[in-house]
């Protein structure tokens, strides 16, 4: 069912915009609009119903906010000057990061995400490797670049106690702090939280979290916190992809994130490390039928690497027929540097294609190849 949402602003031309943005990228929502405050008054005096009431600042009031008794009261505004019994969202900037203040706002007031949630069916995907300097936070985020110059809507995660990335991305409204504390809070919307913390990465075009104040957090959290988080991301059906950055090992945390994957891209290098280690985990499922729904959902990426190197490196081992491969990554210069790959957006869609398509496909185990 539409949520009902009043717009009103005297400037016709500035409510004509936005309210054709909302048509097309807010379909949950049906619009009312008004340009004079005195017709406003006169639907709402009818005992007209809405769930959120929007209104440009000259025409914000106590009369306007005892009428709109039960609805989500914002203010867009101008100056930023606080208005009684209203929330505030800046009247002049993009478009979508208005949209999105409008909806969290919503959400908060009505705590539940369901005015929030899009329409797409969030695939997630993680690049783990028990080996570390295998390129997966590389290759991480040279998927999700890929993705959003293709136009879908992506999420990219940093789930490393100590990330490499936060040089490069910059700061979020909130960070995975915000999120852990969320987690251990009784009765926080994780998914309301989570959709105010996040931003954007402006040359990328992917959105992102930024990391913690201080590795002891991920102390504090167990396996069921990450699989609520994890739970949370894909509830918010907001995202056509999330990429999840996964540090190396393995633990009862990773395990759990793991278990909540679409597909897990295993970045491999022919290198007699990297190839022991997999060894390992893939032996595992031979003691421990829990770790078989995870190898199933496994593809491997051969990276920086041509494919009759890798072959020899692997040749012998059992893994190619143990896990699938998906694809090889070259040295390519782009991806050389996080700053650029992340302005890369064009050039990475050829090379990041074969691992977009794993993305997009239910995983049924497939057969190497």
């Amino acid at each position: 069912m539409k949520k009902k949402l009043i717009l009103a602003d005297s400037d016709e031309m500035y409510l004509t915009n936005l309210s054709n943005f909302f048509m097309e990228k807010a379909p949950q929502f049906e619009l009312n609009l008004f340009t004079r405050a005195d017709k406003l008054y006169e639907y709402l005096k009818t005992g007209a119903k809405a769930d959120i009431l929007a209104v440009s600042e000259d025409m914000a009031g106590a009369e306007l906010l005892e009428l709109a008794d039960g609805m989500a009261a914002i203010v867009l505004s101008a100056t930023m000057n606080p208005v009684e019994g209203y929330g505030l969202v800046r009247k002049y900037q993009k478009t979508q990061a208005l949209l999105n203040e409008i909806l969290l706002l919503y959400a908060e007031s009505s705590n539940s995400v369901e005015a929030i949630r899009g329409q797409s069916n969030t695939r997630i995907a993680a690049f783990y490797s028990p080996a570390g300097g295998t390129g997966k936070t590389t290759l991480a985020l040279a998927l999700a670049t890929a993705a959003a110059w293709e136009g879908k809507k992506v999420f990219y995660l940093n789930l490393e106690e100590i990330d490499s990335v936060s040089e490069v991305l910059g700061t979020t409204p909130g960070t995975l702090s915000d999120i852990f504390l969320a987690l251990k809070t009784k009765g926080m919307n994780v998914g309301l939280k989570l959709a105010g913390c996040t931003g954007t990465e402006q040359q990328a075009g992917f959105s992102y979290l930024s990391g913690t104040e201080s590795i002891s957090e991920f102390d504090e959290i167990g396996a069921e916190d990450m699989r609520k988080l994890v739970t949370a991301l894909r509830g918010l059906s907001e995202y056509d992809l999330a990429v999840v950055d996964l540090a190396s090992g393995f633990s009862a945390k990773t395990q759990a994130v793991l278990e909540e994957m679409d597909v897990i891209f295993v970045p491999m290098l022919p290198e007699e490390g990297a190839v022991s280690k997999m060894k390992r985990l893939v032996k595992e499922q031979e003691i421990h039928e829990q770790y078989a729904p995870i190898l199933s959902k496994m593809r491997m990426v051969m990276n920086r690497s041509g494919v009759t190197e890798m072959a020899r490196a692997i040749q012998g081992s059992g893994l190619a027929d143990q896990i699938p491969c998906c694809g090889a990554v070259a040295q390519f210069p782009v991806l050389a540097r996080y700053s650029d790959i992340l302005r890369s957006g064009g050039a990475l869609g050829q090379v990041m294609a074969p691992l977009l398509r794993e993305t997009e496909q239910e995983q049924d185990g497939g057969m190497p190849v």
